[in-house]
């Protein structure tokens, strides 16, 4: 055989190897002729279903197919239904819509959600691919980015685990597995989806990660992206443990909280019950810095006594100082509630597990119950607002968005009759600019009203489609209303 033909032979080899490699593979090449938006302005909302970046809001258009038994279902470019679409803010008209990342972006994980950070969208999906049986691996959840115009999508990272804890900060991919804190920067080239990234942190019991809706590429990275994580201390019986402070990439990462936090003498047996261990219970961030949630026990043997549910605030100096002053901390009950809504130091917490429990500081500093009402009427699923008038939005035997005001002035009123979809991970309903957004689980679509427009004597509000419905929810529509006549 002469070199010619041996050479040939070889290439058509590697040709077949290639395209048989490819054949089920899926690619992240999108066609779409998109815009950068305006990737330059300030971003509100980060971390839910519904984000707004200067004149365009981007939204999860539908909750479907994330559990499909055919991973084609889910390739890029395929999904109208899951996908993140985009739209002017003053538009009315959904068919101006864009689809900018044609692909489920919801999964059975409990942090779906997505972010905004310089000219990315972050967002995780179910992994569409299949074993050696044709099985999808939906078990397998994939942290994924893409540009403002659709294009350049990265697999960061994936895990199957989808009770993985995590966070998107502006610089880095948090991840909690198997008491292992690791941090995945944006900065690489290429990644290695196998690898999560740098360790921050092992023998991890808990970690406590704040919501920062806001973000201004102008600025970057601030205080109000920093997280929570705790760690026993070292030593045979020994049950206080320590809390840390830290942020995306783990360059800042200090001790906040051990034994010696409210007592230069831990190991005093006088001072037993100044030793503790810290439960993360909850966050808040609001433009002065982050509010912590911990309650606080201590122990004589092996036994436990609960010191009482605390709150304290965290400035930017707060944060860089990496410590708490005693001083500072807040008492605002004497155990956790199991349901809580974080409003912030200033305005307290809501206690909702079982009906409405409204805490906050009274003039002393202490914590008290400001307003409480229970019974049959009020089943509260989640809270999800106050408003500046003390207005509380909530869901209510899954059926109903109510709102009801903590200062006991009006009763409960419905805003919207209808079934939400809440069972599905989906952080929703949220507020943006006075609209509730919410999925309803009659199409798994979302939705909005204005709550401006809410009047108690007309009654609930009529929701509008927020999004673009597949052809075929369309033709299912029609056929239930031809059905009705």
């Amino acid at each position: 055989m002469s070199k010619k033909v041996l050479l040939i032979s070889v290439a058509l080899i590697i040709a077949v190897c290639t395209l048989a490699l490819c054949v089920g593979c899926e690619s992240y090449k999108y066609d779409a002729n998109l815009s950068m938006g305006d990737s330059t302005a300030p971003v509100s909302s980060n971390g839910g279903t519904v984000v707004k970046q200067g004149s365009y809001i981007y939204f999860v258009n539908g909750f479907a197919g994330y559990k499909t038994t055919l991973g084609k279902d889910n390739w890029f470019g395929k999904v109208l239904k899951g996908a993140i679409l985009r739209i002017k803010a003053d538009a009315t008209d959904m068919s101006t819509a864009e689809v900018v990342v044609p692909k489920s972006v919801l999964s059975d994980s409990k942090n779906a959600g997505f972010s905004i950070f310089g000219d990315y969208i972050y967002y995780v999906s179910p992994s569409a691919e299949e074993d050696k049986n044709g099985k999808v691996q939906t078990d397998t959840i994939q942290f994924l980015r893409t540009k403002l115009n659709g294009q350049g999508t990265q697999l960061l990272y994936q895990i199957t685990d989808k009770d993985v804890t995590y966070k998107y900060t502006p610089n880095a991919l948090v991840v909690l597995t198997d008491g292992k804190l690791y941090s995945k920067s944006y900065d690489a080239k290429s990644f290695k989806k196998d690898k999560p990234g740098t360790l921050i942190a092992e023998n991890v019991t808990s970690v406590e990660f704040p919501v920062n809706g806001d973000f201004d590429v102008k600025v970057g990275e601030t205080a109000n992206d920093y997280f929570f994580y705790t760690k026993a201390e070292e030593g045979n019986e020994v049950y206080s443990n320590k809390v840390f402070i830290c942020n995306g990439t783990g360059s800042v990462n200090k001790e906040i909280i051990n034994r010696n936090t409210y007592t230069d003498k831990p190991d005093d047996i006088a001072n037993v019950d100044k030793v503790f261990s810290i439960t993360l219970s909850a966050s808040h961030v609001d433009a002065s810095g982050i509010t912590l949630y911990y309650s606080k026990s201590f122990y004589h043997g092996s036994s436990a006594t609960v010191a009482g549910y605390y709150g304290y605030k965290f400035t930017k100096t707060e944060a860089d100082n990496g410590k708490i002053d005693p001083a500072k901390e807040h008492k605002f009950a004497l155990s956790a509630p199991t349901s809580v809504f974080a409003m912030g130091l200033e305005k307290g917490y809501v206690d909702y597990a079982s009906g409405i429990k409204y805490v906050k500081l009274n003039d002393d500093g202490e914590g008290e119950v400001a307003f409480e009402v229970s019974g049959d009427s009020v089943k509260v699923n989640e809270v999800y607002s106050l408003d500046d008038n003390g207005n509380l939005l909530f869901s209510n035997d899954k059926k109903l968005l109510v709102s009801k005001n903590i200062n006991g002035g009006d009763n409960l009123n419905i805003i919207v009759d209808k079934e939400l979809a809440l069972d599905n991970h989906l952080i929703c309903p949220e507020i943006l600019d006075g609209q509730i957004y919410f999925f309803l689980s009659s199409d798994n679509y979302l939705y909005r009203v204005n709550l401006a427009e809410y009047n108690r004597v007309d009654g609930p509000m009529t929701p509008s489609l927020f999004g673009k419905m597949t052809q075929a929810d369309i033709d299912a529509l029609k056929e239930k209303e031809e059905e009705k006549e």
